[in-house]
């Protein structure tokens, strides 16, 4: 790292130090160092230069999933007509690193900078930005509770004891951790199709075709016996239940599986080993081991993804791919992490990072993998970068939750407004990204072999006839009745089908900033003020003013 960004990150953390040992009151605290979370910040603080504005986040990470190794950018199918404000200020910044021209984003996915960078980079690039915008970041700093009283929150208690005291909050986090602790509304899992009227909602039908709309892509394509043993009564490792997924269209409390965007390298002068599994058994791998003989039988590839570029210098952002019916994603590894303690969460993330690196050592050695891919694998240089998340033994510390709780506020987003009734008058950013769970919710029996249940991708993934949709400030805002002065611009208030679009980073980013400077306006209220009283069409003239996109 060069020596001006290793002083700014020193500086940083003794700020955060000084200010952890007594309590501290400022204008606007930001939970989480999300990517939304620092435009969050930075769009309060470019709102107001007078308030001082804090970012606060449990670990040492800043720029979750954009600076844990999701370095190729899903940008959805219109981002010319979504993508404005902070967030194309983080991209045209990521240009000047690679000495780039800055470019509009291209249809769907970015696929060379400055849509595609090094983690390093992007974590960079929102440490300059913080910076640049004067605010206060507080790292290892974790909220363990709030005070509220009268559904205003009075201030955060900190792990160390300590409060957090602020006009207004906004949890950026992906957990939605601050928004449970101030006794919001929330939800998880999956509702019915007739909680919303949602065609896609709930347990999904029997398999369709793949590549149809509403289709389960990822969808086994050979038949495998899911069964340890002739008794057809105990299933192997990774099938979530020898019973069917449920009715078609029931409701659930189970969510879309979690996996590591893995950065590797093939710079054999930039590289670490990749570690070994611990307590490795190949067992665990039982049926993968039969989805591989019998697409040998069927004359099927293995579909194994290389972790091949995909990143500058040479690094990878690898989402570890298999064959269908057995990727990278943990299968219902995911299920309890929504609503689980923090300390419970932390194991689950370990586990996952259990099984990833399990996953790989099965396909460095089993013998039951074609040659090509273990020696593709083995012989050819491949490891950990040594620039890379130094503090973490060169693994990201970031788990990619595609989901977790969801805020239960002032309007819940459902499929209608991703893509029917894609206008709202109260608009504070856009989205065009479309409905899209890629990990499965359940691999279970069905007719006596294993299946997914719940992958999704509705329209089929990025086509051109999804519309660009409108983020409405009601979504980021509490009920009334619960909290006057949290915003929640990640764990928003969406059904689970609604929020599988809205999930995108760049999109998040553009919610996060309208949250911003929402909480700009509160706090430099003479007067209390609430967040759901904010004057939207104020909010939005002042969006505007700065480049951020709202009008479909």
């Amino acid at each position: 790292m060069p020596p001006f960004r290793i002083f700014k990150l020193l500086l940083l953390l003794a700020i955060s130090s000084q200010l952890r040992a007594e309590d501290l009151s400022v204008d606007v605290v930001v939970y989480g160092a999300t990517p939304a979370g620092v435009i969050a910040a930075v769009g309060a603080a470019q709102a107001n230069k007078q308030l001082h504005v804090l970012l606060a986040t449990p670990s040492m990470h800043v720029g979750g999933c954009m600076s844990g190794g999701l370095g190729v950018t899903d940008l959805g199918v219109h981002p010319n007509a979504t993508i404005g404000a902070s967030t194309r200020d983080f991209f045209k910044r990521v240009a000047e690193h690679y000495a780039v021209p800055f470019k509009d984003p291209d249809f769907c996915e970015g696929k060379s900078p400055p849509y595609t960078f090094e983690p390093h980079v992007a974590k960079n690039v929102f440490l300059d930005m913080l910076k640049d915008y004067n605010v206060t970041l507080l790292v290892n700093t974790r909220i363990v509770s709030f005070n509220v009283v009268s559904g205003v929150i009075q201030g955060a208690k900190l792990l160390n004891g300590s409060m957090l005291n602020a006009k207004v909050f906004v949890d950026a986090t992906y957990e939605g951790s601050a928004m449970k602790m101030a006794g919001i509304s929330y939800v998880f899992g999956r509702e019915s199709v007739g909680k919303y009227n949602e065609s896609v909602a709930g347990v999904l039908p029997e398999p369709t075709p793949r590549g149809r709309p509403y289709g389960h892509t990822h969808q086994f394509e050979v038949r495998v016996n899911p069964y340890t043993d002739a008794t057809n009564t105990t299933c192997l490792p990774h099938i979530t239940s020898c019973n069917n997924g449920g009715i078609p269209g029931q409701g659930d409390l189970k969510i879309g599986a979690y996996d590591w965007r893995v950065t590797l390298t093939t710079n054999t002068s930039n590289m670490v080993p990749i570690p070994e599994p611990d307590n490795y058994d190949p067992a665990e791998f039982e049926l993968l081991r039969r989805i591989i003989i019998a697409r040998k039988a069927a004359n099927l590839s293995v579909a194994f993804r290389w972790p091949g570029g995909g990143i500058p210098n040479l690094k990878t952002d690898w989402k570890v791919g298999g064959p269908p019916g057995f990727t990278g994603e943990y299968v219902g590894g995911s299920w309890e992490y929504p609503n689980a303690t923090y300390e419970r969460q932390q194991e689950i993330v370990a586990e996952h990072k259990r099984f990833i690196l399990a996953l790989l050592h099965f396909y460095r050695t089993d013998p039951v993998v074609p040659e090509d891919i273990r020696s593709s694998l083995m012989d050819k240089p491949l490891g950990l970068p040594k620039d890379e998340y130094v503090d973490t033994g060169h693994w990201s510390p970031q788990l990619y939750v595609r989901e977790a709780l969801r805020m239960v506020g002032e309007y819940v987003m459902t499929q209608h407004d991703i893509l029917n009734d894609t206008t709202h008058r109260d608009s504070i950013a856009l989205g065009s990204y479309t409905i899209d769970i890629p990990g499965a919710v359940q691999r279970e029996v069905l007719n006596g072999t294993a299946y997914l249940e719940g992958d999704m991708q509705c329209p089929s993934f990025c086509v051109p006839d999804q519309p660009v949709y409108a983020i409405p400030y009601r979504s980021i805002t509490p009920k009334s009745t619960d909290v006057t002065n949290m915003l929640v611009p990640v764990a928003l208030s969406a059904s689970h089908v609604a929020f599988s679009a809205i999930r995108m980073e760049p999109q998040w980013m553009s919610i996060g900033q309208a949250a911003g400077v929402a909480a700009a306006i509160v706090a430099s209220s003479e007067q209390p003020l609430a967040v759901q009283q904010v004057n939207v069409t104020d909010l939005q003239s002042r969006l505007r003013s700065v480049g951020q996109l709202i009008d479909p």
